[in-house]
């Protein structure tokens, strides 16, 4: 027995990694982010040290001596190398500048100022400006990039609000993503399995299927293999019993027929030795019992001969209305003899159709046999060959009761099974309308598709 692997559990399976993965996920992003943060962390600078050691430095410095005020500025630089410096002296002349990297007046009023500290706030520098020495004659500047004085509990918090959001993101991303692959290949699958149960072109089955995987899906296609062989054994079995079937009726049928042929000489030599009248009508009435014997009988070989399509037939173009006046011409006598009302009505423009004449003759006699034996009581037929520009077509008509009628000839249906299949077989549409006041039955040829 093939074990099956269920979907259900395998989903299972991935949404159980999926609540797995978020605690795996949080030390796992926190470590990395930690590491990469204890390389590109940025140096913290406390904002109120600068300031207080910004204003002592300037405290204590004298606009005369401009060399002290470089070297103090170059110590201060020391310390703070993402700083950026320059001084002002008592004439409003910018003086020393240090990694500057924006223009700056070269000279200083009350508004270039105030642009200045805008600008800074702008750009989100941190500024610091001192006055020189205690007579407050000329300033420095200070300035740099404020995520140098954000203190580290603000960078943590950052850190900690990015990690918390991709160690919640990143797994169910990664659950979305495999979900999405699970039932794209569960969609695929089903639409292969769709496609191949429709039935090809020219078969009455369809192909088995290559089982995939062993899951639902494995076993939906194992059962749909298991009845396609059902179903191709059982039409096997069928086809060689309708096979065995008809080959019975033939050899049945040509058995029939020599025994029916030697009881007809035997009823032919003792009509010579009655005499009565009632003994010659028996021997009449038999004589007909078997002259429609025979017919029944070479019905069933020729209805089994056709089915099995052994049946031969060459298509040849003929000429409609001639052939047609020239099959029902022998029947007139009899029909006269029955008492038949005989229209006739032949189209004078001729038309020419692709049959078999000996085929086409049989499916007309037929007809015409089925008149007189099931509607002799409405003592009329009507036989028409149409030519029009619409639809060329050969008609024959009765007013008898229709096929619910009773008849005491009333048979299985054998010699209209035989014009439906003779029919098929040349191209020819057989329609065939029946009521209590008559049947029609019309030929025409089928139009090419």
């Amino acid at each position: 027995m093939i074990k099956y692997n269920s979907l259900f559990k395998k989903y299972l399976v991935i949404i159980v990694l999926a609540i797995i993965l978020i605690p795996i996920t949080i030390p796992i992003v926190s470590l990395s982010y930690s590491l990469y943060l204890s390389k590109h962390l940025s140096t913290y600078y406390s904002s109120e040290v600068i300031q207080e050691k910004w204003n002592n430095k300037a405290h204590n410095l004298n606009e005369n001596n401009p060399d002290k005020i470089k070297k103090t500025i170059l110590s201060i630089k020391k310390t703070y190398p993402q700083a950026s410096m320059f001084w002002v002296d008592k004439n409003e002349k910018t003086r020393y500048q240090l990694n500057i990297d924006e223009n700056i007046p070269k000279r200083w009023d009350s508004s270039s100022l105030l642009s200045f500290t805008q600008g800074d706030k702008a750009n989100k520098r941190y500024t610091v400006i001192s006055f020189i020495g205690n007579q407050k004659k000329g300033f420095m500047v200070f300035t740099i990039p404020k995520k140098y004085t954000n203190p580290p509990i603000t960078q943590k918090e950052n850190l900690t609000n990015f990690v918390m959001i991709i160690s919640f993101l990143l797994p169910i991303s990664i659950f979305i993503i495999i979900s999405g692959i699970f039932f794209k290949n569960i969609q695929k699958r089903l639409i292969y399995l769709q496609r191949n149960m429709e039935l090809p072109v020219g078969n009455s089955l369809p192909n088995s299927i290559s089982i995939s995987k062993y899951d639902e899906i494995g076993a939906l296609e194992a059962s749909f293999n298991n009845m396609l062989k059902v179903l191709k054994d059982s039409r096997k079995k069928e086809k060689k019993e309708e096979e065995t079937r008809r080959r019975l009726v033939a050899d049945i049928s040509h058995d029939l027929r020599t025994p029916l042929t030697t009881i007809r000489a035997q009823l032919y030599s003792l009509k010579n030795d009655v005499t009565s009248t009632k003994g010659l009508e028996t021997i009449e009435i038999i004589d007909t019992k078997i002259s429609y014997l025979a017919d029944l009988i070479d019905n069933l070989l020729s209805y089994s001969l056709l089915s099995s399509k052994r049946y031969p037939y060459k298509l040849t173009r003929v000429e409609m209305v001639r052939t047609t006046r020239n099959i029902i011409a022998p029947w007139y006598n009899l029909l006269e003899e029955k008492n038949f009302e005989i229209d006739v009505q032949m189209s004078e423009k001729p038309f020419l159709w692709d049959i078999d004449v000996h085929w086409f003759q049989r499916m007309i006699n037929n007809v015409i046999q089925n008149v007189i034996r099931h509607a002799s009581d409405g003592k009329f037929i009507g036989i028409y060959v149409i030519n029009t520009e619409y639809k060329n077509e050969i008609v024959i008509t009765d007013k008898g009761p229709g096929f619910k009628g009773n008849s005491k000839n009333k048979g299985a249906g054998i010699g209209l099974s035989i014009i439906g299949l003779m029919a098929h077989q040349m191209n020819l549409e057989w329609k065939v309308s029946t009521s209590t006041e008559g049947t029609i039955c019309s030929f025409s040829k089928k139009k090419a598709d």
